[in-house]
């Protein structure tokens, strides 16, 4: 598609514009760090090239410079941009307490472990200090019963009604208490 000259030219007009974007975009460092950010952009760039060639049939050589293809690339960086944010936002609610695995190697070297653990059983105790007994009962029933959330990722309320033996309204209303107290959709 382009040779390493072509790329060198293009990266010396839009070099510094990738590297502001790859900047800008931010919310989440663990997925969004600056280097994985540039690289997307690269990517989005050759597929823009290949993308303008398609549309107008021109070469890199004819279509480099020219106003239309100035316009067209930099639209296409910021659309980068603005899905991978898009995304990141998306997710935050999930992924706001990660850390990177790059800054934080041991992270790698922490047992899988059984959901059992010592940390676990402390953890849960005090979050369920915090609930009713139906919220706990709610709590305990999934997470000894690992089936009653769907492929969706949300919880099958008929399941877990029938194994607390209590109403699905009662369900319902226990796990939107608890989505209030843990700022967290479930």
């Amino acid at each position: 598609m382009i040779d390493t000259t072509q790329w060198e030219m293009y990266e010396t007009k839009y070099g510094k514009l990738m590297h502001k974007i790859s900047r800008s975009i931010s919310g989440d460092e663990v997925i969004s760090a600056p280097e994985d950010n540039y690289g997307d952009l690269c990517i989005a760039a050759l597929d823009s090239i290949k993308g303008f060639t398609k549309k107008t049939g021109q070469t890199f050589d004819d279509m480099f410079g020219t106003k239309l293809f100035d316009q067209y690339t930099k639209t296409c960086l910021w659309h980068v941009k603005g899905n991978k944010g898009a995304r990141i936002t998306k997710k935050y609610p999930i992924t706001k307490h990660t850390v990177s695995l790059y800054d934080h190697p041991e992270v790698f070297s922490l047992s899988g472990g059984e959901n059992n653990s010592v940390e676990a059983e402390d953890f849960l105790t005090a979050l369920a200090d915090g609930f009713t007994d139906i919220e706990r009962a709610v709590v305990s029933s999934v997470v000894k019963n690992p089936e009653y959330i769907n492929n969706k990722g949300r919880i099958v309320f008929s399941r877990v009604s029938r194994d607390i033996g209590s109403s699905i309204f009662l369900v319902k209303k226990a796990l939107n208490s608890i989505e209030c107290k843990l700022n967290f959709k479930l």
